[in-house]
């Protein structure tokens, strides 16, 4: 069943395993060709690196292709709730801290700015946009104030030409 060519005899060879390696995983081919997707299951890490092994050579039975699949999606949704880095499936944690939205922040700016140019005072602008957007009016204010300071800094600077 195994040649030469197939990842698994080279490394059952290389590992002098040879013999033990592929009867087991002759085995397993055979237990996971009669099982629906559904029914196979890896019972150890053993059993998956043999699996991978042998989907590399396209020797895994479909329903343990589909096994192997949903094994791997699993793995990716586990590693990323418990914030673990696997470089290997490019899964990194999330950068600690407050997770801002500009876009609100900046439509926020907007609707102070237009209160005040419809002639609304900056206090009166901060405190209907606060309750709307269920912020202190602080927070509102400081928004603004720091949002229309760096655009002025940009202007100055020629980068909003």
């Amino acid at each position: 069943m195994f040649t030469s060519s197939h990842v698994i005899w080279n490394i059952a060879f290389w590992s002098d395993k040879g013999s033990d390696w592929l009867t087991h995983a002759k085995d397993l081919i055979d237990k996971w060709s009669i099982q629906d997707s559904n029914e196979v299951e890896f019972r150890d890490t053993w059993e998956i690196i043999i699996a991978a092994w042998l989907l590399e050579d396209d020797l895994l039975p479909a329903s343990a292709k589909a096994a192997f699949a949903r094994l791997m999606l699993k793995t990716i949704r586990e590693a990323t709730e418990k914030k673990t880095t696997l470089d290997c499936l490019h899964i990194k944690p999330p950068k600690p801290g407050r997770k801002e939205d500009r876009n609100v922040r900046f439509f926020r700016f907007h609707e102070v700015r237009n209160l005040i140019q419809d002639g609304m005072t900056a206090t009166e602008a901060y405190k209907v946009v606060a309750e709307k957007h269920f912020k202190s009016q602080d927070t509102i204010r400081r928004e603004y104030e720091r949002m229309l300071k760096k655009y002025f800094k940009r202007k100055q600077d020629g980068e909003n030409d």
